[in-house]
């Protein structure tokens, strides 16, 4: 049986915002044996301070330094040190309705659990349904620009390493039951 990774010890994730990236990064990473390296995590500091760029990309560099893992998230400020050395790229091109859909579950959830995030960070219904630092209205914004990039990135000569991009949920779920 061939293997859905094709190989692959270094995966960069990739997804509009709510697309399940970090989801199906640490899935891949339990299957796999993989280090999971979740760029937000990396990226934001208590009280949702961001790390300054010197030091998020000392994170990152040291992190994907090792020999196999699977990075969640597509930062800009550490994009070149994370792209040039994955070997497979998974892209979850979902429509803006499901993405919205998956998004606005969650961040209910997450805020009315106050589960922590991001090191001890949480999510409030205040800043996601009435700030500009909302969630939801950056999903909105990026949505079309995020899978244009994705799209960009699976056309031939776009990317050195494969790219496989999923159009649904189901279709990433019956790939990842193969994994």
């Amino acid at each position: 049986m061939a293997d859905p990774l094709g190989g692959a010890r270094r995966i960069v994730v990739l997804g509009c915002t709510g697309s399940g990236k970090s989801t199906l990064a640490r899935q891949l990473a339990q299957r796999r044996g993989l280090r999971l390296i979740d760029l937000d995590e990396l990226a934001w500091r208590p009280h949702w301070q961001r790390t300054p760029e010197p030091g998020f990309r000392r994170l990152t560099a040291r992190a994907v330094g090792a020999e196999r893992w699977v990075v969640a998230g597509w930062w800009k400020p550490v994009r070149d040190l994370v792209w040039p050395a994955a070997d497979l790229f998974i892209g979850l091109d979902y429509d803006l309705p499901v993405v919205f859909a998956r998004l606005w579950r969650r961040t209910i959830d997450r805020a009315l659990s106050g589960e922590r995030i991001c090191g001890s960070n949480y999510e409030t219904l205040w800043t996601q349904l009435a700030t500009r630092e909302s969630l939801l209205l950056y999903a909105l914004r990026s949505h079309g620009e995020r899978r244009a990039m994705m799209r960009a990135l699976a056309a031939p000569g776009g990317s050195a390493a494969p790219v496989r991009l999923f159009r649904t949920p189901a279709e990433t779920a019956a790939w990842l039951a193969g994994v």
